[in-house]
């Protein structure tokens, strides 16, 4: 998928507004699989590890095994062979909606238009609280704070991250205030399906050539 104007531009990104919703799905064999080619790279994306060393590798990839094991091996040796493929299919159907709802909560969040092309503050002289409200979005109230541990507000997620999600939606009202009075731009919505229209807009011009 491309999400940024620094990745090169392929005839399926057209498509990206169609099939995203589909990719979401399957975010937990990427993070898998991202997880052990960083270990073993020792790189996270630009960044390189330093003092890794190889009983921490070891221990990452022992830790790996056991996460295998305590969802797939174990259920079948205590539930039968018989009963694998009906194992699998829960677990799928279960991976499968947890992903889609994680990249949910984080990818609408910071992928739309209003928000993906603000400039980045420059060294030494940048507002770092600005940054984090104008590359963010926010949405719902009280009942999505609770549903979903706070992540709805991702705004005040970013800027208050150790505070109680119980209180983000009173802190919102009061940043909303202070953006208002400073003219920070502040992104917010009344519910998660009007943030995702918009990430499915913003993934759909980003399947676009670039206008000259």
């Amino acid at each position: 998928m491309r999400m940024d104007e620094s990745q090169s531009l392929e005839w399926y990104h057209r498509y990206q507004c169609i099939y995203g919703p589909i990719l979401f799905c399957f975010v937990y064999w990427s993070i898998q699989l991202q997880d052990l080619s960083q270990l073993l790279d020792a790189r996270s994306f630009l960044v390189n590890f330093r003092g890794t060393n190889v009983k921490e590798i070891v221990l990452s990839l022992l830790l790996k095994s056991v996460h295998v094991f305590w969802f797939l091996i174990l259920p079948t040796i205590i539930h039968g062979p018989t009963n694998f493929t009906n194992l699998l299919k829960g677990w799928a159907a279960a991976s499968a909606f947890g992903g889609f709802m994680l990249s949910m909560l984080f990818i609408v969040s910071h992928n739309l238009d209003t928000v993906k092309h603000v400039p980045p503050p420059k060294k030494g002289d940048g507002d770092w609280a600005k940054y984090q409200i104008e590359t963010s979005s926010s949405w719902g109230g009280d009942k999505g704070s609770f549903m979903t541990g706070g992540l709805n507000l991702q705004v005040e997620h970013h800027l208050f991250p150790c505070l109680p999600h119980n209180k983000y939606t009173d802190v919102q009202r009061i940043v909303k205030e202070e953006c208002k009075k400073e003219g920070i731009k502040y992104v917010g919505y009344n519910t998660i399906t009007a943030n995702f229209w918009d990430h499915l807009v913003f993934l759909k011009n980003m399947g676009k050539p670039k206008q000259a």
